[in-house]
């Protein structure tokens, strides 16, 4: 869910090591992404929650204005419903790209990601 909701916009692509994280990678920006949203309805509750965690991130630190509608989303939606994971992605996809477009290479406004 994170790697469809955040990962998938940033030209820092990584892994994690024995020596930390994030230190094996490149910048380099995908051509396309592909995300399904029916296999994003079988994951785990856990990894439901992680994605969640970044949407929620992102709209307390750049989408003030999409906060309101992802707390109804969470009291009252279905979360693994393709219109809400939709609505879900393409706000999350949307404060990276904000954010992406001022600071690529993430080293002043985009530190907040």
């Amino acid at each position: 869910m994170v790697a469809a909701m955040d990962s998938v916009i940033s030209l820092k692509q990584a892994i994690n090591s024995s020596s930390g994280k994030n230190h094996i990678g490149v910048f380099h920006c995908p051509s396309a992404v592909y995300v399904d949203l029916n296999l994003l309805r079988t994951l785990p509750k856990r990894e439901l929650r992680s994605g969640l965690c970044e949407i929620a991130k992102n709209c307390l630190a750049i989408r003030p204005k999409s906060l309101r509608p992802f707390q109804d989303l969470l009291t009252k939606g279905d979360l693994t419903a393709p219109s809400t994971l939709r609505w879900l992605l393409e706000e999350s996809l949307m404060a990276k790209m904000q954010v992406m477009g001022k600071d690529a290479r993430e080293k002043s406004a985009g530190l907040i990601l």
